[in-house]
């Protein structure tokens, strides 16, 4: 399995190629495209959120936790009345409920290489990139999207990648873990379940919106 570091900087990778594209293309503004990179290097860690100790999974609890409530800011906004008093209560609340009430909830749910590290999972944190990052503009929300899946993938290619051994550094064998990224399915049949119904059902709305079927065009105006 691959180490933190290599994760980290796999992902920064990723989000900072897919910025300097949108960039050159004039898809996205300076601001946006550092905005990416980041993006694309919590995609790079982002399956490592059913992992049980260790300090990269406190610093990625730590990232999404400035990273969700920003994300879903602008759907708060329409509710409530900005300024620095709801700053203060919006982030800080955010903030505490993430890192003591869903990391210790994720921590005893999951497992490791579990059916967080699979490709739905990947597509699925894609999609919700997209629909949260709307209110900002369709290619922001594209190349955020693009960020945190591509991202996500080049960790579980680096996982499969290391549970190759090479014998005389030639031939390769396979280690017990190969076949445990880079998969469509996870041990749990429950926990895969859902996140393939929750990837049809973002995806549908996703689909819908550039389609523009009108019976559900309330719905996805409102996103």
């Amino acid at each position: 399995m691959a180490g933190f570091n290599a994760h980290l900087t796999s992902g920064a990778v990723t989000g900072t190629g897919l910025g300097l594209i949108g960039l050159t293309t004039g898809y996205l503004r300076t601001t946006e495209t550092i905005a990416i990179a980041i993006i694309g290097t919590i995609g790079g860690l982002l399956p490592d959120i059913d992992s049980d100790t260790g300090k990269p999974l406190q610093l990625l609890f730590q990232l999404i936790s400035v990273m969700i409530p920003v994300f879903l800011y602008p759907y708060f906004l329409e509710h409530f009345t900005d300024g620095v008093p709801f700053s203060i209560c919006y982030f800080s609340m955010f903030y505490l409920f993430i890192n003591y009430v869903v990391c210790p909830f994720i921590k005893k749910l999951t497992a490791h290489r579990g059916v967080m590290h699979s490709i739905p999972f990947a597509i699925l944190c894609g999609e919700i990139a997209y629909l949260s990052l709307l209110k900002s503009s369709d290619s922001f929300a594209l190349f955020g999207s693009l960020a945190i899946f591509l991202g996500s993938m080049t960790h579980l290619t680096l996982d499969e990648f290391h549970s190759l051994k090479f014998t005389k550094g030639i031939i390769p064998t396979f280690k017990r873990s190969s076949g445990t990224a880079l998969t469509f399915t996870a041990p749990d049949f429950v926990s895969i379940s859902t996140v393939y119904f929750l990837m049809i059902s973002f995806g549908s709305l996703i689909v819908m919106r550039f389609y523009e079927i009108p019976v559900l065009s309330e719905l996805y105006n409102q996103i």
